[in-house]
């Protein structure tokens, strides 16, 4: 499998090789998401608030492509009779999201999407364009523009930082980094307004806004405690240490 440079660079100096098997190794699941699998209260939940969120802003039987679909969070789309086409790294990604219910899976590289000039009505990921080196941000975003129809929409839940990621990944120290990647894969962190502007380069009308899921899990939040360093109270996390999943 081919990845762009700059992506290599910063996956080689965490000291991953295998870049598809190490997001099999994080995403893939034996979960079934068949479009029944919601309930009302997975509106608060982080797992699923991005994928309300989606569902909420999709016209019913439309074409959608999924960037990244991991398991296949999306499945809930065909409740609305979209056609849900998914693109992952991972073969087993790309196997778990046709089982939950995708009309298509396929196995490519962000880049270089496999589909013909305006073929969808919405391009969507979830926690994907964080996992994109700076400098493969461009070409992706082109290639969003190129498979959507006219008066298509892309819509993207993108995770942030709050300083300029380049400088942040430029500071670290090569064992910082491979610790820092090794958690969650996150290779191409950006501010807000640097997402903005690089959309903008590609799309006429671009909007957005912080969103927030109201519930985490606790081992969501020990993880940010554990392994990102995030700043919590000595007696939550030890109360949280005790809970049964």
């Amino acid at each position: 499998m081919k990845t762009p440079a700059g992506e290599a660079d910063l996956y080689a100096r965490a000291g991953i090789d295998d870049v598809a098997g190490f997001y099999r190794e994080k995403f893939v699941s034996n979960a079934v998401l068949d479009s029944q699998y919601f309930k009302p209260l997975d509106r608060f939940d982080l797992r699923f608030a991005r994928t309300m969120w989606v569902y909420d802003n999709v016209r019913r039987n439309s074409a959608l492509l999924d960037l990244g679909c991991g398991a296949g969070m999306l499945a809930l789309l065909k409740r609305k009779g979209v056609t849900l086409t998914g693109v992952d790294l991972s073969e087993e990604c790309v196997a778990a999201a046709r089982r939950n219910g995708y009309d298509e899976t396929v196995r490519a590289e962000l880049h270089t999407l496999p589909f013909a000039e305006a073929s969808f009505d919405y391009v969507v990921s979830l926690d994907v364009i964080g996992h994109i080196p700076v400098q493969g941000k461009d070409a992706i975003l082109r290639e969003i523009k190129r498979v959507l129809r006219p008066g298509g929409v892309t819509l993207h839940g993108i995770e942030c930082t709050d300083r300029a990621a380049r400088s942040r990944y430029d500071e670290m120290s090569p064992e910082d980094l491979r610790r820092f990647i090794g958690i969650d894969g996150h290779v191409g962190l950006e501010e807000e307004g640097e997402h903005a502007a690089r959309f903008r380069k590609v799309f006429a009308h671009v909007a957005w806004e912080p969103r927030y899921a109201l519930c985490l899990s606790s081992d969501e939040f020990l993880k940010q405690a554990d392994r990102y360093g995030l700043p919590f109270e000595d007696d939550f996390l030890e109360y949280l240490r005790t809970l049964s999943f």
